[in-house]
């Protein structure tokens, strides 16, 4: 599964916690946030988790593409162009097996409702399938 997101940064990086999207809202979830000025991507259910985290935080203004991927073995992987740049990459993380089901099928944009509010901007969501989409430059094709 891939999803790519396009934003204009208006803060989120600066708010602890600050969730851009998330599929599933209790177990497992799978989820964009920034926890320490940062931009990582999480995949976790019960008590386990796995993480990737950009090295690079975007600045107020920016123009943000992010690509995310969770591979068949619950790894994970992020991507970051800022400004249409060149892209970054962290991960993948360790594997953290999938579940048969998710326990919610939503997909929630800016947040979380009530928790972990975030301020972008967004142009583009895109969620697919497979990981056929690894680079920010095959993302922009169905874009």
């Amino acid at each position: 599964m891939w999803i790519y997101t396009k934003h204009v940064e208006r803060g989120s990086v600066n708010v602890a916690n600050a969730m851009l999207w998330n599929v599933g809202r209790s177990n497992p979830q799978l989820r964009m946030l920034a926890p320490s000025g940062l931009y990582q991507i999480s995949h976790s259910q019960d008590a386990a988790s796995v993480t990737a985290t950009l090295a690079v935080a975007p600045t107020f203004g920016q123009t943000v593409e992010l690509l995310a991927g969770l591979s068949s073995t619950g790894a994970v992987t992020i991507r970051q162009s800022l400004d249409g740049a060149a892209d970054t990459s962290a991960g993948p993380s360790g594997a953290l097996a999938l579940v048969a089901a998710w326990a919610e099928q939503t997909i929630g944009i800016n947040g979380d409702p009530g928790n972990f509010v975030g301020f972008n901007a967004f142009t583009r969501v895109l969620v697919g399938a497979g990981t056929a989409v690894t680079t920010i430059a095959q993302a922009r094709l169905y874009a």
